[in-house]
């Protein structure tokens, strides 16, 4: 066999399986692929969606395109024909596009095109093997979020603050309005309308005044807290990823630890935003008021170091400067212009005012009992005016736990707290019990110790 005759079959059966197969292509009329644009990448249920399909290099003329498309939220069922337009090229080689109606959030949409020639030829896809095309409309429904959480101002004297927040809102619908709910544990309930500047998304910013919540009674060991939930009202089965809240700084009369949580619920309130801001106020706002109080108690603790029957005038000269200090504190401005206009009764700060010029009172009564007492008295064990300080250490110290001596009237409840209670801060408390027990414990262990001393027998040495 000559060795060019492998090659000329070759050949031959290429060229001729070329001719085949380009007829055979040529004869469908149509080339390149069924092609759908909706306006976006998935949709919009506010706009009409195009439909597009492009024929390249036709055996025969193409008489007209037909779209069939079915609506349905499962699979499709009855279709609709759209005869579709030649918007570019002509009727070999051309586009031929057409939209249909607008479309609820969520909807399938089935679609195929019939192409068919100028010899009647149909060209449809649609076989047992060849199933339509497919999308769905999918926008979420509208929705909050908040990315920006500050607090502006603070006011002290009223305890409410100044907020600033910026809403992210996801908006599809062609509407010009949307409304946000707020609620601040019930205090302060509202809402406000923001304009829709563009669709899809947009931020908006607003300021609230809202009310601290707390006890203003602990004053000046106040904690307040705000709690509030942001909402729109549209039901959806959409859930989404929210996004982080960024806190500004603020920093005045408070700090505030924060925290806050975002919840969408599904089927229910479409964003749900619940944003905690605790406050707590900076020590050294309480100092004026801390400092001079602890001095006090000390002093009152070290007047016991004092011997009631030599150094009595010195004891009463103590009393009597913290019970002028308790009473031109307690009338000062500057206690008055700090506390709460929502404190109600009597506040921690005046209520540990008046118990220290009570307590100043009771030492001065048992310091003059013991005086008297260990004036008339046989030299006994304990000295008598070291048991009247007990006595007096004692009664501060029932008051201190649990006399019930604070009130606070709030709606729908009553509360009585001693004064013990009432203090949030464990460092004061510790302070005050240091201070009310300090003098007379070292007197005591001073008494114990010259008593044994005493009763020590003396060697004499004989020579």
């Amino acid at each position: 066999m000559n060795r060019t005759t492998p090659v000329f079959v070759l050949v031959s059966t290429f060229i001729v399986c070329t001719v085949f197969v380009g007829s055979v292509y040529s004869s469908m009329g149509v080339h390149g692929p069924y092609i759908a644009y909706p306006k976006s990448s998935t949709g919009a249920p506010w706009d009409a969606i195009g439909f597009g399909i492009d024929v390249t290099n036709a055996e025969q003329e193409i008489a007209n395109v037909t779209l069939f498309y079915s609506v349905n939220k499962t699979d499709p069922q009855t279709y609709v024909e759209v005869p579709m337009n030649l918007t570019k090229g002509d009727n070999r080689t051309g586009s031929w596009t057409c939209e249909i109606p607008p479309q609820e959030n969520g909807t399938t949409i089935w679609y195929y095109a019939s192409v068919l020639d100028v010899r009647g030829n149909d060209h449809s896809p649609i076989s047992e093997f060849d199933q339509p095309r497919e999308f769905r409309i999918q926008v979420f429904y509208p929705r909050l979020q908040v990315i920006f959480f500050r607090v502006k101002d603070i006011n002290e004297k009223e305890l409410t603050a100044n907020i600033e927040v910026t809403f992210h809102i996801y908006r599809p619908e062609d509407k010009n309005l949307t409304r946000v709910y707020y609620n601040n544990k019930n205090v302060d309930v509202g809402d406000f309308e923001v304009e829709i500047a563009q669709r899809f998304e947009f931020t908006e910013q607003k300021e609230l005044k809202l009310n601290l919540i707390g006890s203003a009674e602990e004053f000046p060991f106040d904690n307040y807290y705000m709690d509030i939930i942001f909402s729109t009202l549209y039901e959806t089965d959409v859930e989404f990823t929210p996004k982080q809240i960024y806190f500004g700084d603020y920093f005045d009369y408070y700090i505030w630890d924060y925290s806050y949580d975002n919840a969408t619920e599904k089927f229910q309130q479409q964003s749900v935003i619940n944003v905690h801001v605790y406050f707590k106020r900076k020590i050294e706002r309480t100092y004026f008021f801390i400092i001079p109080t602890l001095v006090c108690f000390f002093l009152l603790g070290a007047s016991h170091l004092l011997e009631s029957t030599k150094r009595l005038t010195g004891r009463l000269t103590i009393y009597l400067t913290i019970f002028v200090f308790v009473a031109s504190f307690s009338a000062s401005e500057v206690l008055r212009d700090m506390i709460p206009l929502s404190a109600i009764g009597v506040n921690v700060a005046e209520l540990t005012l008046n118990l220290l010029g009570a307590y100043s009172g009771i030492y001065s009564i048992c310091t003059l009992i013991g005086n008297f007492a260990s004036s008339i008295s046989r030299r006994t064990r304990i000295d008598p005016a070291l048991l009247a300080d007990l006595a007096a250490i004692i009664s501060a110290l029932l008051i201190f736990f649990s006399f019930p001596v604070f009130r606070i009237d709030v709606p729908f409840r009553k509360e009585v707290k001693s004064l013990y209670t009432q203090i949030p801060d464990l460092l004061f408390k510790g302070l005050i019990l240091c201070g009310l027990i300090y003098g007379w414990i070292i007197s005591f262990l001073k008494h114990i110790y010259e008593r044994l001393r005493s009763t020590t027998p003396t060697l004499e040495y004989v020579q």
